[in-house]
């Protein structure tokens, strides 16, 4: 039995962090059994950041890691029947989206004021924390975000930007989907779970921001979010966003 150690549900979606949220929709993708941890400690992480899982007296952190491990003990992996062109695809549009885009999603919670208000809120009522210690924690958590967006680069760049940087990944996605229900084949694989895992971040957030704007005007990627929503979790499906 796999224990899945993640963020707690918040906004109405699964999981507000598009790794904890691909991590687990490969797991009920791949009819693996699993059980969520009570509470939440990333102190235990070997990373100190979630998502991690226990799996046979083992600790592992990163969902990446995480995933390639699982792929190994399985009799059919999710990236089976992929060729080598489709595997270079996957492995260089997961980066544009966790190593770029998920940047711009960061940067529109924690540090546009249009959000960071309504981000605190939520987060703060998920994490179950008291509102005093609240304040004094977050102020800790934004300069450290701070810092990490400055030392990525993309915080060196104006709003204006930021948000056309991110905007710019979404029509690269959008473009290379086009009209296909997933990437390849007719089943989801790794890179759709890493796609709508980062769709549902940028517009399951209850304030209007460029990136989120801009994404509700790509209907194949709404439609990709809806769809692998409704098979994964269907009980956060949200028909108003599904169809724009």
């Amino acid at each position: 039995m796999i224990t899945l150690h993640q963020f707690p549900s918040c906004f109405d979606i699964p999981n507000a962090s598009p790794f904890c949220m691909k991590l687990e929709s490969y797991l009920k993708a791949m009819s693996l059994p699993y059980a969520t941890a009570k509470g939440f400690d990333p102190r235990k992480s070997p990373t100190g950041k979630v998502p991690y899982i226990e799996l046979d007296h083992d600790t592992i952190a990163d969902s990446h890691f995480i995933i390639r491990k699982l792929e190994s003990t399985v009799d059919t992996p999710m990236q089976n029947g992929l060729n080598s062109r489709q595997q270079a695809e996957t492995v260089a549009f997961m980066r544009l989206l966790e190593e770029h885009l998920y940047w711009v999603i960061v940067y529109s919670r924690w540090i546009d004021e249009a959000g960071f208000t309504l981000w605190c809120n939520g987060f703060q009522k998920a994490m179950g924390i008291p509102a005093l210690a609240f304040k004094f924690i977050i102020k800790g958590i934004r300069k450290d975000v701070t810092k990490q967006l400055h030392g990525h680069g993309m915080g060196r760049h104006t709003q204006a930007e930021i948000y056309q940087l991110g905007c710019d990944d979404i029509d690269a996605l959008a473009d290379f989907l086009a009209e296909k229900p997933y990437f390849y084949n007719d089943r989801s694989t790794l890179l759709d779970h890493c796609l709508y895992a980062h769709i549902c971040g940028i517009l399951s957030m209850p304030w209007e921001y460029p990136l989120k704007t801009h994404t509700l005007k790509k209907q194949n990627l709404v439609d990709h979010y809806h769809r692998m929503m409704q098979q994964f979790f269907p009980e956060f499906v949200k028909e108003d966003i599904a169809h724009g």
